[in-house]
């Protein structure tokens, strides 16, 4: 349990990293490659963490009903 909590914090911290680094990079207007691979990776990262979320729910919810 400790384990999933710590990975889900992971994910959280690159996804603000990721997510800071869009903005920054977004200020100039025009797109280019890297804010779309940007883009991708909140995307996917965003993806990831509400797969472990649920995935650490129904963990729960079967830990309290043994």
């Amino acid at each position: 349990m400790k384990k999933q909590t710590r990975s889900i914090v992971m994910i959280v911290v690159l996804l603000i990293v990721t997510t800071s680094n869009y903005l920054r990079i977004s200020e100039t207007g025009n797109t280019r490659a890297v804010e779309s691979l940007s883009c991708f990776v909140m995307g996917a990262l965003t993806g990831i963490l509400i797969l472990q979320v649920a995935q650490l729910i129904k963990n729960r919810k079967n830990n309290v009903s043994n």
